[in-house]
This record gives C-alpha cells, sequence and structure tokens, in this order.
C-alpha cells in the first residue's frame, strides 16, 4: 500500500479513537465537524485501498 494511503489511514483512525470532552457549544461545532470529516474520508479510504489492491493484481499478472 502506498505511503500517503497508510498516513490517510493513520489520521483517520487516530482520530476516530480520539476522546474529546465537550465543554462548550465550539466544542460541539468542532466534534460535529470531526464526526462529518470522518464520515465523508473512511469511505473515500476504502476506494482508495481497494484500487491499491486491483492495481497489484495487475501488476503481478501483466509480469507473467
Amino acid at each position: 500500500m502506498s505511503e500517503q494511503i497508510k498516513t490517510l489511514e493513520k489520521v483517520i483512525n487516530e482520530r476516530k479513537h480520539r476522546v474529546t470532552n465537550v465543554h462548550s457549544q465550539i466544542q460541539l461545532v468542532m466534534k460535529r465537524n470531526e464526526q462529518d470529516t470522518l464520515a465523508f474520508l473512511e469511505p473515500i479510504l476504502e476506494i482508495l485501498k481497494d484500487m491499491q489492491k486491483r492495481l497489484e493484481v495487475l501488476e503481478k499478472s501483466s509480469k507473467m
């Protein structure tokens, strides 16, 4: 897997498991925005990982 995809996966996992205490309305909005961002990025990451696997298969088959 490419380094960029690994980095994106690491960032998503860190943000997903981050515990954020909400003490104000601003922090609540920030937490919701981060959840929305994760909900947006996770499917993209899965698509990129799938594409990477398919490319690896194609590269292996073209070498034969």
